[in-house]
This record gives structure tokens, sequence and C-alpha cells, in this order.
């Protein structure tokens, strides 16, 4: 039985410490995805993004919701205030990636 008494000691170790670090970690992504690929031109308006923080520029997109908003950054989006490539240009994203900064985006709006 002691062969084992160090898996017992590790195993609550692990989910009292390493869980909720992770969970962290995972609650980050958006805002770092965010200060990684969608600064340069969130952070200016640049092409017509809408800048983080600003509510006037994200109040006639939120009526499409994150869903709608998501699509737009994951596919692209051409309208009459400005484009947006696919995934900002970062290719590299994964779609998930790309909805967290989006909701992480609209978050500061508000």
């Amino acid at each position: 039985m002691k062969k084992y008494s160090g898996l017992f000691v590790f195993l609550p170790l692990f989910c009292v410490v390493l869980l909720p670090w992770k969970q962290a970690q995972a609650a980050q992504s958006g805002e770092k995805t965010y200060q990684e690929s969608c600064a340069s031109c969130h952070d200016s308006g640049m092409f017509g993004a809408p800048r983080v923080g600003y509510r006037q520029d994200w109040a006639d997109r939120l009526p499409k919701g994150l869903k709608g908003l998501s699509n737009n950054a994951i596919y692209g989006y051409r309208g009459e205030v400005g484009f947006m490539p696919p995934k900002g240009g970062d290719d590299r994203l994964s779609d998930s990636e790309v909805e967290k900064a989006v909701k992480y985006m609209v978050d500061q709006a508000w």
C-alpha cells in the first residue's frame, strides 16, 4: 500500500493547484489572442475596426450577437464601414481562439 501513497498526495494537490491554474489560462486566452493578433487594428480602429473599450464603435454591431460577430471575424467581412480579412489575416488561429477574442473585445465595451 505504501507504493501508492504518493499518488494519494499528488492527485489532490493536482486538483487544488493545477486545475484552477489551467482554467485561468483558458480564461485568458481571449485576451492573449487579442493582444497577439487583433490589437494592431482594434486598438486604433484601422480599416474601420471597432476599437476595444469604445461602446459607440460596437453599438451597431452588437445586434448581430456573439455568433454573428464571431462569424464575421472567422470568415471575414466587408461592409460600408470597413473590412476584416478572415481571422484578421492570422490563419494560425483556431475558430475557438477567434471566438474567445471576439468575446473579450465585446466584454471590454461594457
